[in-house]
């Protein structure tokens, strides 16, 4: 291996590393836990690798030899930003990072104890979620004794039910959602090693948001590189899929030339695409 090759190879092993986190991103009710997420992502890492710096190291620059210089960099740039874009449009999940965050235990009691005005002591979860929009499924709970797993929520149904226990990493901050009614008990919310009670007794049947605090700073930086990879990894197999698609009508010796008209003809897209993504 020599010194020129060196670029190439850091490229690959980048490019193959946002591959495999962004494959398992994709897989969004893929439950792997332990040493299976190590062989998942380091299969797809040495594969990507591999076909990545075959790429660079030939291929991709012979393709892009056949544009002008402001095309090659209009490409490089555009898939860059599609990259970016297509993170609000593909239906990806920042999951993967939560494999590598520190893991944080939440656990619910039904303390058993009630309103003077309730009819019972039942305790239902309806949600967890990490942030408003990313519920997790409610199977990632451990199973306990007393604890009624429906479809829709967790309910307690007795007295002597034992502590209901999830455990995982956040990103941003947790929203655990319970149900209220007349016949809801006390729930005792231990977060962080942080105990709270909440009386679930209301007239009507309602829901309770609790807010739970967040990672900070840790848990925002893995969201940052989360989408790196992300548009990392999309940005680059879009370009080559554009340059494969344009190879297939070019002829040899041709150069393709990006005029004035054409950016004209970008600047108002790119302008949509980053007021959409700031808004």
């Amino acid at each position: 291996m020599k010194w020129k090759d060196l670029p190439g190879v850091f490229l690959s092993v980048w490019i193959a590393a946002a591959s495999a986190f962004s494959a398992l991103g994709l897989f969004r009710n893929l439950v792997m836990t332990g040493f299976r997420v190590v062989i998942f992502l380091a299969l797809i890492w040495l594969l990507a690798m591999v076909g990545v710096y075959w790429l660079v190291s030939g291929w991709l620059p012979r393709r892009l030899a056949s544009f002008a210089r402001r095309a090659q960099w209009a490409l490089i740039g555009g898939c860059l930003l599609a990259g970016f874009a297509a993170i609000e449009v593909i239906p990806i999940t920042r999951n993967p990072m939560r494999y590598f965050l520190p893991s944080n235990e939440l656990k619910i009691e039904a303390t058993g104890r009630r309103n003077p005005a309730s009819s019972g002591a039942v305790v239902r979860v309806r949600s967890w979620s990490d942030g408003a929009q990313e519920p997790f499924d409610l199977s990632t709970f451990q199973k306990a004794k007393g604890w009624t797993f429906d479809l829709e929520m967790i309910y307690s149904g007795g007295e002597d039910a034992e502590p209901l226990i999830w455990r995982g990493g956040l990103l941003t901050r947790g929203y655990l959602s319970l149900l209220t009614g007349p016949d809801e008990g006390i729930a005792r919310i231990t977060w962080k090693g942080e105990s709270q009670e909440v009386d679930l007794y209301t007239l009507e049947r309602t829901l309770k948001v609790i807010k739970l605090p967040g990672p900070g700073l840790p848990g925002r930086f893995f969201w940052l590189a989360a989408v790196l990879f992300y548009a990392t990894a999309i940005g680059f197999w879009l370009l080559v899929s554009l340059l494969w698609f344009s190879g297939l009508s070019l002829r040899e010796g041709t150069r393709v030339q990006l005029g004035w008209k054409a950016l004209g003809f970008a600047l108002p897209m790119f302008t949509v695409w980053l007021g959409y993504l700031l808004v």
